[in-house]
């Protein structure tokens, strides 16, 4: 019997990667293609949807060169990031920079900030907003109705995106991992596949790395439930999926079949956690005396030689009299505050390089905190958070992973197939090839093996007081703040 492939891309933020996996998960091979970000203005971030169509099909044509007969590749997948792609009535790019002479860039990115003021007023309006297409183009799924919500298109002056029953930006919505259709002459020739393989409904890339994690390890659907997803780099994304919508304040959704179809999926985030970490190494004086050698490694070699003079039996005690604050961009979950400041106490005239690892080591396990308050905050309103999943970048610290299961109380798992957001696109392709019978049936059976980091008791006590000081550090900021309102 011939082996049976599915391709996952993936439309990041600075590069398009590609990947070929096999049929229960084991990844390949994986091609990446860098592309331009237009940051003509502040606040203006764009790309070329033209670049990125190239790189998709560069991307694509690498992973799938050695197979000799494509047929064999049942199904492509794509996730993205959040960015919005302007194109006219022929589907051809319409130019949105007003601030340069190209005409090429027509998409407006995701850290674009040039309508803020618009976005302001929409958020003041209290409308439902629940897929990228219930996340972002606040369409009404409740998981018994769907459709547009006539009413919110008007209250923001777009009314006339209803015209001709909305044509523009259509009414035909599928769940993650449908079929919507198989590749097309023009582009199988382009991206080196047949036109008989099936083109799988999309998500944002977050989610599909939601839909890989929370399956490492699954036996059944009922294993998908009660697991946060982390999805660690620049910024952390929070996930979890529940039968039943359970709203929690500060944590985006619920939103219905958004990640897992038929399951409600509840989001909350931390603003930056790797930028952090790097901010953090960076404008400290004795990053320069980094031997030449992973920062990392070399900060973590510092701390284990420092717990081991003390007589410590873990480098965890080391930060007793230095706490850190994580909320240097603001936080999103679950106080949903963009004017939240990163604080330190605790700080000497010291600026060894054992002052970087304990400033390193406070950043970790602040960040853990951030995630505890985010696990309160969704257990307080009915969800039941039994372990935790991560991947990217963070999560190839071994002293990250164990921080988290130690501050949080519950077991991380580290999934084998660390590229989480290219087999949730592969699981995606999977599913509408009809290799299986649903998403979740896919994601089980490719969702792998995955290691598992158990919480130490020893360390319980400590990281509940740190947890009661990294509380009080928020609550005083709002003093502080309160106390300077009056200037």
């Amino acid at each position: 019997m011939a082996d049976i492939y599915y391709v996952g891309v993936d439309v990041g933020t600075s590069s398009v990667r590609a990947a070929l996996v096999q049929q229960h998960g084991a990844i390949l091979k994986i091609h990446t293609v860098p592309i331009t970000v237009n940051n003509s203005n502040p606040d203006f971030y764009e790309q070329d949807s033209g670049e990125i169509w190239q790189a998709v099909c560069q991307s694509v044509k690498d992973v799938t060169c050695d197979i000799k007969d494509k047929t064999q590749i049942h199904g492509v997948g794509f996730d993205a990031t959040c960015s919005l792609v302007v194109l006219d009535k022929d589907l051809d790019p319409v130019t949105v920079s007003p601030a340069t002479g190209e005409d090429r860039f027509n998409i407006m990115m995701w850290m674009d900030h040039r309508a803020k003021e618009q976005a302001d007023f929409i958020n003041s309006h209290d409308h439902k907003s629940l897929c990228s297409m219930v996340c972002k183009w606040t369409y009404m799924c409740d998981g018994q109705t769907q459709g547009w919500d006539l009413n919110f298109f008007k209250a923001i002056g777009l009314e006339d995106l209803a015209d001709n029953d909305w044509v523009k930006i259509g009414k035909e919505m599928v769940a993650p991992g449908t079929e919507c259709g198989r590749v097309s002459a023009a582009a199988a020739l382009e991206m080196g596949l047949c036109e008989s393989t099936h083109v799988a409904t999309s998500v944002i890339d977050a989610h599909a790395g939601g839909i890989a994690l929370v399956a490492a390890e699954a036996k059944t659907k009922q294993d998908l439930i009660g697991r946060l997803a982390l999805i660690c780099g620049t910024s952390t994304c929070h996930m979890c999926v529940s039968v039943d919508p359970i709203f929690a304040h500060g944590v985006w959704g619920p939103y219905y079949s958004a990640m897992i179809p038929g399951y409600w999926c509840a989001e909350g985030g931390q603003s930056a956690t790797g930028a952090l970490v790097d901010h953090v190494i960076k404008t400290h004086p004795a990053v320069n005396k980094n031997p030449d050698k992973n920062v990392y490694e070399w900060l973590e070699g510092i701390l284990d030689e420092m717990a081991e003079k003390q007589s410590l039996c873990s480098s965890t005690f080391l930060t007793k009299d230095l706490h850190l604050y994580p909320d240097f961009h603001g936080n999103r979950s679950p106080l949903a505050d963009p004017s939240m400041v990163g604080m330190i106490c605790g700080l000497t005239l010291d600026s060894s390089e054992r002052s970087l690892a304990l400033l390193y080591l406070a950043t970790l396990q602040a960040l853990a905190y951030g995630t505890r308050q985010i696990i309160e905050q969704l257990t307080t309103c009915g969800h039941n958070i039994t372990s935790v999943l991560m991947c990217g970048g963070l999560s190839n610290s071994s002293l990250f992973i164990q921080t988290h299961a130690d501050a949080l109380g519950v077991p991380v798992l580290i999934p084998q197939e660390q590229q989480s957001v290219l087999l949730g696109a592969s699981i995606l392709a999977a599913t509408a090839s009809g290799d299986y019978p649903d998403l979740t049936a896919a994601a089980v059976a490719m969702g792998g093996k995955a290691r598992t980091f158990e919480p130490r008791k020893d360390v319980k006590r400590y990281h509940d007081q740190k947890f009661a000081v990294f509380k009080k550090m928020q609550s005083d900021q709002k003093d502080y703040k309160h106390i300077m309102s009056g200037m």
